[in-house]
């Protein structure tokens, strides 16, 4: 809202909007609706509420620095006018009985909270519409006659329903009588005497999306056929299991949801099978599916005749051996854009469909971790983006029929010594290449890369035995970014690395503390505008000059020798960080002497005392970012800090 707008409105309402951040207490009275209070101590609430707004009708309160204490709670009963209570994010333990007494209440807010249980009295609030209780880690029962809050319109219980520790166990019988709910987040089904049996969501009319969580040990299992969630509206549905094979079958068949559902996640599912109406497809507007620790499965769905989906989760199915024509079906993925395959130990084979015409015709991601024993895949014709992580090798020889890809990963390939020769050739269209954590990788094949005319950007990481980098990346004209970083046994030759470098912006790198004649030839480089040292550096040169914009150091004990202060006043640096340096304990003397530094951020340097006084000499500074730096924090905290006037002048401080 424009500031004079706002003005005007404020101007208006008089004092029927009260804000902690704008207006004092003195200002709260009988004719004060609408309270925000953000932030703050118990005791500026305690003042508000102290002054007797008896005709409130809005209390919001939100992230105080300590939990609201049970008897300012008990404040609230006697605001009898009140519609909305907003008090998310406060810390509290248990809700006062007498929040029974605020009748006319229609929204309550109590989520983010430590609440274990609701007293029976909030079933006294016959007007209530809207009941948060989301995020309340220790919540473990709901009341009893729940059923008795028949306006309640949305019940929203959402709290890591598929973390091991959630404690709520059941849901309390006669939940059908709230016919005007229409929103569920979470329903769990248990057996405990007094729980709510399944088949009363067959009697609601829910919209939107719904998680149903399987309590441990639930086996008091019947719906007779009855399909429960045919009349929901649901656009989404979370399913968690409880690993038991006997029911579970028989469950998800009577869960068989509405047509117009758009995303399903089933979870710990223990039957072999699924049913006919996930087996064949009969959820046609599905957009997003997600199969998870099924570890019984045998058959994957025919995921492919769905038209409209576009991403697939497949994680922890671990007896599926084959992939294909049952899996492509007759449609072939048509719309699919995204796919994973996750933790599918015994996965050997990925084949064609020969009776599709056009297989993954719009797919653009693929991800693929810790599949071991899959040894191929289908042909990709679109796929632009690639993750292949903790596989076998063998794997990467498919690589070579997707020529559409732009960006490629391997992680973790531990019997993979080199990239495939014959594959590497046809990537023309790559421009992301990034190998990490492939320890037994030795070398690259040096001349099948030159082919790789677009690539952009080239990440080498974690590679213990890779002991050469291969020249011909210096002929790649459209290489601009190039990390490489602990690779220990690596041998760069400075006058090799300046042939790779003619084209870079952004250069990383890690030394492992080798003196190397490294910065001296870098100087000479007038494309490099990024470069990050990690580890020690050659020797200082006296002639040696910055022109480079961006300069980031980590690890390197030789800092104060990076160069000397007549040197440095002529370098173009604009942006430096310095990271990680446990021993420093003052700045480098050639610092205050970078004249064109705009951007000064010191990181994880806890030995560091002081900020140089030459510092606020500096004439285009306007940044200083501090971050894990104790001795400098309190120096330069804002006013009361020594070395605060020395940065006071600065656009932009951050500690």
């Amino acid at each position: 809202m424009h500031d004079l707008m706002h003005d005007l409105a404020r101007s208006v309402s008089a004092n029927a909007y009260w804000n902690s951040d704008q207006d004092s207490v003195e200002d709260v009275g009988n004719r004060t609706y609408h309270v925000q209070i953000q932030g703050g101590e118990e005791s500026s609430m305690a003042q508000v509420l102290g002054k007797r707004p008896l005709y409130l009708r809005t209390f919001m309160a939100q992230n105080p620095s300590s939990g609201l204490s049970i008897n300012l709670l008990e404040v609230f009963s006697e605001l009898k006018f009140l519609r909305v209570l907003d008090l998310s994010y406060n810390h509290i333990k248990e809700v006062p009985t007498s929040i029974g007494n605020l009748i006319l209440l229609r929204y309550l807010n109590l989520s983010n909270n430590n609440i274990e249980v609701l007293p029976d009295s909030i079933t006294l609030l016959s007007n209530l519409q809207y009941l948060n209780l989301s995020f309340n880690e220790e919540f473990q029962e709901l009341p009893k006659k729940l059923g008795n809050i028949q306006n309640l319109r949305d019940l929203d219980l959402t709290c890591g329903f598929f973390e091991s520790d959630f404690r709520l166990t059941h849901m309390p019988s006669g939940l059908s009588r709230l016919t005007n709910l229409r929103s569920l987040s979470l329903f769990v089904a248990g057996d405990r005497i007094g729980a709510c049996s399944i088949i009363e969501l067959e009697d609601l009319k829910l919209q939107g999306g719904m998680a149903i969580k399987f309590s441990k040990n639930f086996t008091n299992y019947s719906c007779g056929g009855r399909k429960i969630l045919k009349n929901q509206d649901l656009n989404a549905l979370w399913i968690e299991f409880n690993n038991s094979d006997r029911y579970d079958k028989d469950m998800l068949d009577d869960l068989c949801p509405n047509t117009s559902l758009k995303q399903l996640t089933i979870s710990n599912y223990g039957s072999p099978q699924f049913p006919t109406w996930l087996m064949e497809s009969q959820l046609p507007n599905l957009v997003e599916v997600n199969l998870q620790n099924c570890f019984s499965c045998e058959h994957i769905p025919s995921f492919g005749n769905l038209q409209f989906l576009k991403k697939l989760d497949l994680k922890f199915i671990s007896d599926i051996t084959h992939m294909g024509a049952e899996f492509h079906g007759y449609g072939g993925f048509p719309s699919l854009q995204e796919l994973c395959l996750s933790s599918m130990d015994n996965l050997e084979e990925w084949s064609e469909s020969h009776g599709v015409d056009e297989l993954f015709p719009k797919l653009q991601l693929l991800q693929v971790f810790d599949c071991f024993k899959l040894k191929s895949m289908p042909r990709l014709p679109t796929i632009q983006h690639l993750d292949i992580s903790f596989c076998s090798g063998s794997l990467l020889s498919c690589i070579g029929r997707l020529t559409s890809l732009s960006v490629l990963s391997v992680d973790g390939m531990n019997d993979m010594t080199s990239l495939p020769s014959d594959c590497i050739r046809n990537l023309t269209s790559l421009k992301e290449l990034e190998i990490i954590n492939c320890r037994q990788l030795q070398y690259l094949p040096g001349d099948e890369m030159q082919h790789l005319e677009m690539l952009r950007s080239l990440t080498i990481d974690n590679c213990d035995n890779l002991a050469s980098f291969p020249s011909e990346v210096g002929r790649l004209s459209s290489l601009c970014s190039l990390q490489l970083s602990n690779c220990p046994i690596i041998i760069l030759q400075p006058q090799e690395l300046i042939q790779i470098l003619n084209s870079v912006d952004e250069f990383e790198i890690e030394i492992c503390n080798k003196k190397v004649n490294l910065l001296g030839q870098l100087q000479y480089l007038h494309t490099l505008k990024d470069l990050s040292l990690c580890g020690a550096h050659d020797h200082r040169s006296d002639n040696f000059t910055f022109r480079i914009p961006k300069l980031s150091i980590c690890c390197c004990d030789e800092l104060k020798s990076l160069m000397i202060a007549e040197a440095a006043s002529h370098t173009v640096l604009e942006g430096i960080c310095i990271n990680g340096i446990s021993n420093l304990t003052t700045l480098p003397d050639w610092l205050p002497h970078l004249k064109s530094l705009r951007s000064l951020t010191i990181e994880k340097c806890p030995r560091l005392e002081r900020v140089p006084r030459d510092l606020k000499d500096l004439p285009k500074l306007s940044e200083l970012i501090l971050i894990n730096c104790p001795q400098l924090e309190g120096r330069c905290e804002r006013e009361t800090g020594e070395d605060w006037p020395i940065i006071s002048h600065l656009l932009t401080i951050f500690i």
